[in-house]
């Protein structure tokens, strides 16, 4: 089962560690207990460190002090503009911290449950920095620190970007803490190259259950509707025991499709629905290790039908598709990640996962249940990391989704390689280069992959370049200045190169029709805002013609970094 929760929540009651005594039953077994380790070593590729041949007596969890400090501290209060913030954000409540976290006082203290807290308290997008700390050890108890600081969450204003060539923007209204409470809500008004978008959204955790929250959304667009409600409980820690999802979407527009140089070729309606069920179990939650099991029901329909805008209709139209799949899922994972700054961010710290991790997804759609023939879906998906000495790591990861019918049906893989070395100069430097390869066969007719801005080919219109086959390779070496302007805006600097390949099947991937394209960008780091602190603007140079004939300097800018 596959886990989308936008927010990690509750606080958990399973406790951790073992006896004394089970420890030492484990240590009459030494041989056994190598050829244990030697086995999950070569099976997920796990760093397990040696036992203490010494028996302890559990620690628990004594009390648990939660702190937590508005967008702008004291010592970092400069301007009105600082005033301002902070008198207009609520601080995240403490008794809402204390529910977000997956251990209580009580339990038995584990430093990597604490850490696994800190890490999903900065993955939900509230604060600016987190940090979990133990106190000393006193007669078997220890106290622990939760030190938060709130980004500035109220979301008002306008958003614009022109990544490939294409202007969208638009505004919204938002807050993502809610009377401090964690819920967000969120009114926005928008447009890209594509449609109008009008929607009403409401996230909220612990809806009636711990660990749980509920999604709506409600969008009403330029060319159709948006619906989305969704209940999940996701694993929400490495030692959760179970979790369930119920999901419904009904979502109606217009699409398109484009022919290479991103002009629109035709134009029809689609409407896709969807309904989700689903339960998994913990088939066994250890030692930063945990392998599930997860059964469901997926029913699927996508219908199309001539536009509402009445624009040049595609012929024939893509057949329409219904399916229900009853699926079971086995997931294993090693919960290992590295706490950096300087990477895709500035000062502000990430969690990057470096562990292991396996996923495996079968379903059928049975002729019984109402379809027109039985069809099965198969998926997997493997990812991994290592550091590459103090300053470095490459994380990779490969995943394979298909329909099984009389043949492989919108096959997709997809493989990518990401490497990240930081230099500790002044300024902070740091260079990245990432590799990806998409590649389909037998695409439904409503599916086209490209190779342009969006994929990673900056200095290139959307949609330049389609095949069915795509490689990219992007090439970043950061500058972090370090300096704030206004207390606000900390600028840094890029240079970056591009180059991709495109395939089809009337066209095999050659090296000398590489797509390749240079620049320079400026980053404006916003330390106060949430996830999305970064906002860049690139100027690129494309050094071949796309379809259309443009060749030469793209200036794009959009939020986030580039990948």
């Amino acid at each position: 089962m596959e886990c989308r929760s936008r927010i990690s929540v509750g606080a958990t009651r399973c406790r951790y560690g073992s006896s004394a005594e089970g420890r030492n039953r484990r240590l009459d077994r030494p041989t056994r207990e190598r050829i244990l380790r030697l086995a999950l070593l070569f099976w997920a590729g796990l760093e397990l460190s040696p036992r203490s041949t010494e028996a302890s007596e559990p620690v628990f969890i004594g009390r648990v002090a939660i702190n937590t400090v508005d967008v702008f501290g004291a010592d970092e209060v400069r301007s009105f503009l600082n005033e301002g913030a902070n008198a207009l954000h609520v601080v995240t409540l403490d008794s809402t911290v204390r529910r977000l976290l997956i251990f209580e006082e009580g339990d038995v203290y584990d430093p990597a449950v604490l850490a696994e807290a800190e890490r999903n308290l900065r993955a939900l997008g509230l604060f600016r920095s987190v940090s979990v700390v133990a106190g000393e050890v006193r007669d078997g108890v220890v106290d622990v620190q939760v030190n938060t600081q709130d980004a500035w969450t109220v979301q008002i204003g306008l958003s614009a970007g022109s990544g490939g060539g294409a202007m969208r923007g638009g505004i919204a209204l938002g807050e993502k803490n809610v009377l401090g409470l964690a819920t967000q809500l969120r009114v926005a008004f928008a447009k890209d190259e594509d449609r109008t978008y009008r929607s009403v959204e409401i996230l909220t955790p612990n809806f009636f259950l711990p660990f749980t929250t509920a999604h709506v959304l409600y969008g009403n667009n330029s060319d159709g509707s948006e619906k989305v409600l969704e209940i999940l409980r996701p694993f929400y820690s490495t030692a959760a025991p179970w979790a369930a999802e119920v999901a419904y979407a009904d979502t109606r527009r217009d699409e398109f499709t484009y022919e290479e140089g991103g002009a629109i070729q035709s134009t029809y309606g689609a409407d896709h629905f969807r309904l989700l069920a689903a339960y998994g179990v913990a088939l066994s939650a250890r030692e930063g290790n945990a392998s599930r099991l997860s059964i469901g029901l997926d029913l699927r329909e996508d219908r199309f039908r001539t536009a509402s805008t009445g624009e040049t209709p595609v012929d024939p139209l893509p057949a329409d598709r219904q399916f229900r799949y009853v699926f079971l899922q086995y997931e294993a994972l090693h919960s290992d990640f590295l706490k950096w700054n300087y990477v895709h961010h500035d000062e502000r710290y990430e969690d990057i996962g470096v562990g292991p991790q396996l996923k495996l997804r079968l379903g059928i759609s049975p002729a019984v249940f109402g379809v027109a023939e039985a069809t099965g879906i198969v998926g997997a998906e493997v990812g991994a990391g290592c550091r590459v000495g103090t300053s470095g790591f490459v994380q990779a990861r490969v995943a394979w989704d298909s329909r099984v019918g009389q043949q492989l049906e919108n096959s997709l893989l997809a493989a990518k390689v990401l490497y990240v070395r930081r230099f500790q100069t002044a300024p902070r430097q740091t260079f990245v280069a990432q590799i990806a390869a998409l590649r389909g066969w037998n695409l439904d007719d409503d599916v086209q992959i490209f190779a342009d801005a969006r994929a990673g080919l900056r200095a290139y219109h959307l949609r330049a370049f389609e095949g069915d086959t795509r490689i990219i390779l992007n090439l970043e070496h950061r500058i972090f200045s370090g300096q704030q302007l206004f207390g606000l805006i900390t600028p840094g600097a890029a240079v970056f190169f591009d180059a991709g390949l495109v395939g089809s099947p009337t066209r095999n991937l050659r090296l000398s029709e590489a797509k390749m394209d240079a620049g320079i960008g400026l980053r404006l780091a916003m330390a106060w805002a949430p996830v999305m602190n970064v906002f860049r603007i690139d100027a690129g140079y494309a050094f071949q013609r796309d379809p259309t004939g443009h060749k030469g300097w793209l200036i794009s800018f959009s939020t986030g970094q580039a990948f």
